[in-house]
């Protein structure tokens, strides 16, 4: 009669309990007159009572253990034999009995086996359920690989050091029954690598010449078959035999290079892993050294000859692009993108050596791009990749005052990026919280004067703020961006000048006053209450912070050299905020291109048209224009600059134009409209 799968559960906690319990009063009793006399404070002038009472619990230990071992005793079959022979008939029921016998085989691996006849009925228990054909619930039929990992836990236990040669023949076994079906060759493959993944060392895998025997005949077959599930099988074994190895190896390297760039979707999965834990293992500096010669005729973005962190960024962003909301596609490649997250994430915290200080801006780039995807995953349709970024940013921005300085570093870019999506100001309170937290225990940096990069960081956020009010045109997009900006800069933990030393403190002052010249400024020309109230708090805090004088204002000129660095950063938020259509004298260094020339243009128009006679505004010959021709661009240019200059003369009263233009003279405008959409 079989076991019920409760039933079977519950008796192998039982059992395992009754093991460990017998163990641990065993070694009591052995060793309690020894520890009673070392805990004694006064062992040196013990009494003969003391002795006498340590013996006493010994004898009672070891009575307790005598029972725990009779109840076990109990609790099992007499032989060894009969637990083999009752575990053989759950596992030839099939499918409802797999977790009964998995249970079964658990506690086999609790068992004592130090009897001869024990050991050869649980070896070739061992070795039978190892050749076992794919069953439905097993790894080739469909299943998870609980089986397969408990099957292989039972046959180190039962075969000891000749576990891993045992396993290596059974896969081969399988493989061979039906050498044309998947279903043997992902069998074979999911046995062998439970294995490799318990293995701590190439010598208790087998040594060097099996895995390299194995590696021949069953894993390379593997990675080149025709079958998906089968080269993701083989790419995830492949990767196990890279990572027991003492160095990277340039040949499998490069084929796990190769699938990660453009294999099928769960192939790129298993491969993607492979290359992170090698990262993780050797370093990325040593994995790119072990990459081939990039040939001359090769792309220069070649992503299996790139440099492992630039790929990892590149598959990040492929997959976020091409994810789709359900379907099988969008699983595994959300797949591909967690398993590159995790990777990026494992490589940003555990940067001991330091090598990813030479990658420049990558290592703050993969911060930014960590971000913008902890923010925009949803914890039920993604719930590894967003457990993964809850736990690695609090534990990264604790970690070092140099893990704080690139987190502080990625904080602008991230924002940049986040402009338009609607998490903008979650974003924002995610980034002051992680900067404000202090330092772990032993971290580094702790300390009043240690630079943690915030002064630095504030001051960038209210240029950005600032250039970010002058340049663009006031619409849906800018206030959550300016409200961003500010609140992210607000809730900075600025260092006091007061516990500095005497040549820090002088410096500090200076860094809070330019902090507090840019924040008026800010203040005063913004027309958000809800920021100007906000900003003036926080300049309330800077002033007791500095110590300095009510009266001491800081001059405007402090705010303007902030200012002067101001040329560089417009591309990189310029795809999400429109241009003003009018700036005085800076409209000749904010114009827009051809395309934003003719929709301002198409804009003005269709305003002038309504305002004239009310109905729809005529088509444009502007959109009959072919964007390939060149030869017009120059009276492009010429027509546009004359349209700037005429519209900022006209809106010069009016505060953050946008592009829709008064209609206080409709016919000048409708006039001006219609030359403008001749000439672009």
């Amino acid at each position: 009669m079989p076991v019920p799968p409760e039933l079977a559960l519950y008796w192998r906690v039982i059992c395992e309990a009754l093991t460990s319990d017998a163990a641990a009063l065993g070694s009591g009793a052995a060793t309690g007159g020894c520890v009673a006399l070392q805990q004694c404070p006064l062992s040196p002038w013990c009494t003969d009572a003391v002795v006498a009472r340590s013996g006493q619990a010994a004898a009672v230990a070891a009575a307790s253990a005598s029972e725990k071992l009779e109840a076990l005793e109990a609790a099992l079959p007499d032989t060894m034999g009969e637990f083999c022979a009752l575990a053989r008939a759950h596992t030839a029921g099939g499918a409802p009995a797999r977790f009964a016998s998995r249970q079964l085989l658990r506690l086999a691996c609790r068992l004592d086996l130090s009897d001869v006849t024990a050991a050869r009925a649980a070896s070739a228990l061992a070795e039978e359920l190892l050749c076992c054909a794919p069953a439905p619930g097993s790894y080739g039929g469909g299943g998870r690989g609980d089986w397969e990992r408990t099957l292989v836990a039972f046959a180190q236990a039962a075969l000891g050091p000749h576990a891993a040669g045992a396993v290596y023949s059974a896969a081969a076994t399988v493989r061979a029954r039906e050498p044309e079906a998947e279903a043997c060759w992902v069998q074979a493959l999911g046995v062998v690598a439970p294995l490799l993944q318990t293995a701590p060392s190439a010598r208790a895998a087998g040594g060097a010449a099996a895995l390299r025997d194995l590696q021949r005949d069953l894993v390379l077959p593997a990675v080149q078959h025709a079958s998906a599930a089968v080269r993701r099988e083989g790419m995830r074994c492949l990767g196990l035999l890279c990572c027991l190895e003492a160095a990277p190896d340039a040949a499998l390297v490069a084929l796990l290079r190769s699938a990660a760039a453009c294999d099928a979707r769960p192939v790129r999965t298993q491969a993607v892993r492979a290359l992170c834990d090698l990262a993780l293992l050797h370093g990325p500096e040593r994995l790119n050294q072990a990459l081939p010669p990039t040939p001359q005729e090769a792309p220069a973005d070649d992503a299996a000859s790139a440099p492992l962190l630039p790929s990892l960024l590149r598959w990040l962003g492929e997959a976020a692009q091409g994810l789709a909301p359900g379907g099988g596609a969008a699983e595994e490649e959300e797949e591909v993108r967690t398993v590159a997250a995790e990777g990026l994430a494992k490589l940003l915290l555990l940067d001991c050596a330091g090598e990813l200080a030479g990658q420049g801006a990558l290592p703050c780039e993969a911060l930014a791009q960590l971000m913008l995807l902890h923010q925009s995953a949803d914890e039920h349709a993604h719930p590894r990749l967003a457990q993964c970024l809850t736990v690695f940013f609090p534990v990264f921005a604790a970690a070092s005052a140099q893990h704080k300085l690139r987190l502080a570093a990625a904080a602008l870019p991230a924002l940049r990026s986040a402009v338009g999506r609607r998490w903008l100001p979650k974003l924002a309170a995610f980034l002051g919280q992680q900067l404000g937290e202090p330092l772990a225990q032993g971290a580094g940096g702790n300390d009043a004067g240690a630079d943690l990069g915030m002064e630095a960081l504030a001051r960038e956020l209210l240029r950005e703020a600032l250039l970010a009010h002058s340049h663009f045109a006031k619409g849906a997009q800018l206030k959550p961006f300016l409200a961003a900006l500010v609140r992210t800069a607000t809730s900075l933990q600025l260092r006091a000048p007061d516990a500095m030393p005497a040549h820090q403190a002088q410096a500090q002052v200076a860094a809070i006053q330019s902090l507090r010249a840019c924040a008026q400024l800010l203040r005063d020309r913004l027309a958000d209450k809800p920021l100007a109230k906000e900003l003036n708090a926080w300049l309330a805090r800077l002033l007791k912070l500095a110590g300095v004088a009510a009266e001491e204002e800081p001059s405007e000129e402090l705010a303007m050299a902030v200012l002067e660095r101001g040329d560089e950063w417009r591309e990189s938020v310029a795809h999400a905020l429109p241009l003003k259509a009018s700036g005085g004298a800076g409209a000749a260094a904010t114009r827009a291109p051809r395309a934003a020339k003719v929709a301002a243009a198409e804009t003005i128009a269709m305003v002038a048209t309504r305002t004239r006679g009310g109905g729809k505004a005529p088509a444009p010959q502007a959109a009959a224009l072919s964007d390939s021709d060149e030869s017009e661009e120059d009276d492009d240019d010429a027509s546009a600059d004359n349209f700037n200059d005429s519209e900022a003369s006209d809106a010069s009263d009016a505060e953050d134009a946008d592009l829709d233009v008064q209609p206080s003279k409709p016919v000048a405008r409708a006039a001006l409209a219609e030359n403008i959409a001749l000439n672009v």
